[in-house]
Order: C-alpha cells, then sequence, then structure tokens
C-alpha cells in the first residue's frame, strides 16, 4: 500500500490541475471530492486502466472511474493539457507501432496478417489523432422543378405510352366482397 501511495503522489505531480474547489458531478447527489478526481486524472494519463484506478481509488466500478476521469478532464483541462495528451498519445502509438513492425513486415513469420491488421489499426488512430485523413465529401443534390421534370418525362419514357397495355397485362378478376367469401367458406363446408 505504501508503494501505491508514493507512486499516487508522484503521478499527481504531472496531471493537469483540478482546482480543490472544483467537485467532480458524477449525478445530481453524487460529487467527487477534487483530490480523488486529480488522483484519477493522473493514473489515467500514467496509463493505468479504469479497473486499476477504481481498485485504488475505491470506486464502486471501472465505470465510475471512467466517468470520473471524463468529468474531470472536461471540468479541467486547458488547451496545453489537450496537446499533452496528444503527445503522450502520439509516443504511446508510436511505441507500439515500433514493437510490432517488424512482426508486421516479415514474410516469414506465420502470424504476420495478425500484425499487419493491428499495424493498419494503429496507423489509423495516428491518421486521425494528427489529422492528416482525407476528408470525406459528401455531396448534397437537391434538384429544382425543372430537373425533377426531366426525370419523370425519362422515366415514363423508358415504361412506354401511358395507357397502351398489352394482351398479357390484361387479367381477367372478379371482385369478392367479405360477404361473399364468408358465404362461400359456409358452402364448402356443409356436407
Amino acid at each position: 500500500m505504501a508503494n501505491k501511495n508514493l507512486e499516487q503522489s508522484a503521478l499527481l505531480e504531472a496531471s493537469p490541475t483540478v482546482e480543490p474547489s472544483q467537485e467532480v458531478a458524477l449525478t445530481d447527489s453524487k460529487k467527487v471530492n477534487p483530490s480523488r478526481a486529480k488522483a484519477t486524472v493522473a493514473l489515467r494519463l500514467s496509463g493505468a486502466g479504469f479497473a486499476d484506478i477504481a481498485e485504488i481509488e475505491g470506486f464502486a466500478s471501472a465505470s465510475v472511474a471512467r466517468k470520473v476521469f471524463e468529468e474531470s478532464l472536461a471540468a479541467s483541462l486547458t488547451e496545453d493539457d489537450l496537446q499533452h495528451l496528444r503527445s503522450l498519445t502520439d509516443a504511446r502509438l508510436n511505441r507500439l507501432m515500433q514493437s510490432i513492425w517488424p512482426k508486421a513486415i516479415n514474410q516469414k513469420n506465420p502470424e504476420q496478417l495478425a500484425f499487419l491488421r493491428a499495424a493498419l489499426s494503429i496507423s489509423d488512430r495516428l491518421e486521425r489523432l494528427h489529422g492528416i485523413a482525407a476528408p470525406q465529401r459528401v455531396e448534397v443534390y437537391t434538384p429544382d422543378e425543372r430537373a425533377k421534370q426531366e426525370w419523370l418525362e425519362a422515366a415514363l419514357a423508358r415504361i412506354g405510352p401511358a395507357g397502351a397495355l398489352s394482351e398479357e397485362d390484361i387479367i381477367d378478376a372478379e371482385v369478392v366482397g367479405d360477404d361473399d367469401v364468408e358465404a362461400s367458406l359456409d358452402d364448402e363446408s356443409t356436407p
């Protein structure tokens, strides 16, 4: 336990600041004390998982720890803090890429495809982090009345002249009401 406290206090030094006067609201009735919120942020930034944070800080579950982390960041992050998080994430992703790259490009490795998938996933995250992926182009077309009329005329031309029915199109049928159906059913069921 002494190691955890020592480690936790060292991590608090590098965390974004959550002012002591700020309480993090979990719900309308529950609030988390600022020192726990600050510790949660510090632990997460150091790479701890939410389950570990919940255990260290005494939260009921990992989802509570995640909520405290998110609310703390929303209440306290400055642009410098965001840049620090981006740099930290970039460093982590690059380190992961370095660790799997030799296995991803080794054609003799039987697990090469799995490592290639992991490398592509990391590459996608790096592109999103740095905003270098090309934006998707979306075009919205709203036809005017003339364009609608032209489309309708073209569709009617493909169908053929209106009212021109061929022999196959004519169906011989008789309209039967509900009363007629019940009467015919009664006639069929009578021996």
